[in-house]
């Protein structure tokens, strides 16, 4: 019932929103060790393997230390793919309602790609920016200050457009590299769907479809009560011959 609700009871648009921020809640939440040894080689320049440092900081701060700062990147991937998957999936719908068509070429599935990154990238930017400044080595105070302060000192010191510091070649980046993505899982995904259905009309051992089924049963039903009517009417015809 639930289920049926959150399908039929809720704007389309939200739940792709809801699905992309629960993927992504999910697979960074289970990914975030790895995250916190990443910040800690790249942006700490702690020396050592990453095994020798995911040890130091469960040494030093007990496995919970691992998923430290997850609640900081959950805050900046998960309105990012929601944004992203939205994006890319009303991009598509437009572009097949205006082109009467019902699959893209792969020149819009490009298109649709890199507006999608580029559309989450100016959305959620501040947050990556943010997130960047709290993690590095010295950042510690915006840490421990929260979200809301960190974000006021950088606009205080910087401007707002400190918020988008680095954001030209993020979007060279991420733009072509979204756009390949969604075409290569676009084409894949109508390629299945068409395989699929051609199997369902290859060899005769393929479950029939509820229509055919139905109506077998109603044909097998018409055979049967015309073989009872047949019967009556030959019963018939010999009760008169004996009669007579």
């Amino acid at each position: 019932l639930a289920r049926r609700w959150v399908v039929e009871g809720t704007n389309v648009h939200l739940r792709h929103l809801a699905a992309g921020a629960t993927a992504s809640v999910v697979a960074r939440s289970i990914l975030a060790p790895l995250e916190r040894v990443k910040v800690e080689l790249q942006l700490n320049k702690i020396a050592g393997s990453a095994l020798s440092t995911a040890r130091r900081v469960v040494s030093k701060e007990g496995f919970q230390g691992l998923w430290k700062g997850n609640a900081l990147n959950l805050l900046r991937t998960a309105p990012y793919r929601s944004i992203n998957y939205f994006t890319y999936d009303n991009t598509k719908a437009a572009i097949v309602k205006m082109s009467g068509k019902n699959e893209l070429s792969n020149g819009q599935r490009l298109v649709c790609g890199a507006t999608a990154g580029a559309v989450a990238i100016i959305c959620c930017f501040p947050l990556d920016v943010l997130r960047t400044r709290m993690l590095t080595k010295g950042g510690e105070h915006l840490y421990k200050r929260g979200v809301a302060s960190a974000f006021s000192q950088i606009v205080k010191e910087q401007g707002f457009m400190g918020l988008y510091a680095g954001i030209t070649p993020a979007l060279v980046s991420v733009a072509p590299s979204n756009a390949v993505f969604y075409t290569v899982y676009d084409i894949l995904r109508s390629s299945h769907g068409r395989h699929h259905h051609s199997l369902r009309f290859l060899g005769g051992n393929r479950p029939k479809p509820a229509q055919d089924a139905a109506m077998e049963k109603s044909q097998k039903s018409s055979r049967v009560v015309k073989r009872a009517n047949r019967s009556k009417a030959e019963d018939g015809g010999e009760t008169v011959a004996k009669g007579n």
